[in-house]
């Protein structure tokens, strides 16, 4: 409870400090945990400050059946150049093997912040009207929701909402965190921490009190 706005414990979390969750039954890997420089100085899942790299892959894919999640986490310093950003993707070797979905991405030629959906044998882009530059390069943590209530998705960097809502939801699951498996590119920050995952919706007060 923060400021009288009660939360409730995700099902998964990671606290960064290793490779298993500290609630819920999952893991990662190819995972580098680096352990100094954490948001609560507890280690970080680490993705270097430049070049390809391997996404942190999910032991047990997360699903996203009914479009209704929150995922949460804190990142450090998002990597510059003219590439696309995957946060959260779908599984590289799902079927078919080329469904593009992506709770958040970052589109490559504006930085602008969003969800990469396939419908109708189409992969699109679409934009919240956000984008991340300034975060290119930042020296410190900052903290990424997105929150699905089965219709629309709604963005928040430290605590306030950005840019608009989305009216699409991924409904399919998540297995890379922040890169691409594909060929390990589309590399999104130098550090991911604090990741968690809820099966609900939380609200906009509740977003604010993680962030405080």
């Amino acid at each position: 409870v923060v400021g009288g706005v009660s939360v409730p414990s995700p099902p998964l979390y990671f606290d960064g400090s290793s490779t298993s969750s500290q609630i819920g039954s999952n893991s990662l890997s190819n995972a580098t945990i680096t352990t100094d420089n954490g948001k609560y100085e507890n280690g970080f899942i680490d993705f270097g400050t430049s070049g390809n790299t391997n996404p942190a892959l999910f032991g047990s894919a997360i699903s996203l059946s009914g479009g209704t999640y929150t995922f949460s986490f804190w990142f450090f310093s998002k990597r510059t150049g003219s590439d696309w950003g995957s946060v959260l993707r779908q599984t590289s070797t799902g079927t078919p093997v080329n469904t593009a979905n992506y709770p958040i991405m970052i589109r490559n030629t504006d930085n602008a912040l969003g969800i990469f959906k396939r419908e109708g044998g189409v992969n699109t882009f679409h934009s919240t009207g956000y984008t991340m530059t300034s975060f290119e390069g930042d020296s410190s943590w900052n903290h990424l929701v997105v929150v699905a209530d089965g219709t629309n998705s709604t963005f928040y960097i430290n605590g306030s909402q950005v840019g608009s809502s989305i009216a699409k939801v991924i409904t399919t699951s998540v297995k890379e965190l922040g890169a691409y498996d594909g060929n390990d590119t589309q590399v999104f920050a130098e550090g991911i921490d604090e990741f968690a995952h809820w099966t609900s919706a939380l609200s906009a007060a509740q977003i604010q009190a993680i962030y405080d």
